[in-house]
C-alpha cells in the first residue's frame, strides 16, 4: 500500500479542522442560550478567529456569573483559545501554500 501524498494529508487536515470549526460553532450556540439562529448569525459573520473571541469572552462571562465554577477554567479556556487560534492560522498558512503550489503549476 502506497503512502498518503502531501495533498491527501492536507486533505485529512482540512476535513479535521471542519469538525473543529463545527464544535467551535456549537459552542457560540450553547453559550448563547441553545440560540441557534443566534449561533448561525455570530458563524456567518464572524472569521474564525472572532468566533474564538466570542467564544473566549463568553465563556468568562460564564464562569463569572456562577459561583459554583472555578475561576481557574477561564484562564485554561483561554489557553486552549490561543491554541486553537494558532492552529487556524497554520491551516491558513498550509491551505494558502498548497493552492498558491498548484495554481503555479497548472499554469
Amino acid at each position: 500500500m502506497t503512502s498518503p501524498t502531501a495533498y491527501h494529508q492536507l486533505g485529512r487536515f482540512i476535513v479535521t479542522f471542519q469538525h473543529l470549526e463545527g464544535a467551535v460553532n456549537e459552542l457560540l450556540e450553547l453559550m448563547s442560550g441553545g440560540d441557534c439562529e443566534a449561533r448561525r448569525i455570530l458563524a456567518n459573520d464572524l472569521e474564525y478567529s472572532k468566533r474564538l473571541n466570542t467564544v473566549d469572552v463568553l465563556f468568562a462571562r460564564f464562569v463569572d456569573i456562577r459561583n459554583n465554577t472555578d475561576p481557574a477554567a477561564k484562564a485554561e479556556f483561554h489557553k486552549l483559545m490561543v491554541e486553537l487560534r494558532d492552529l487556524g492560522e497554520r491551516r491558513n498558512e498550509m491551505v494558502a501554500s498548497r493552492i498558491l503550489c498548484l495554481t503555479n503549476s497548472s499554469s
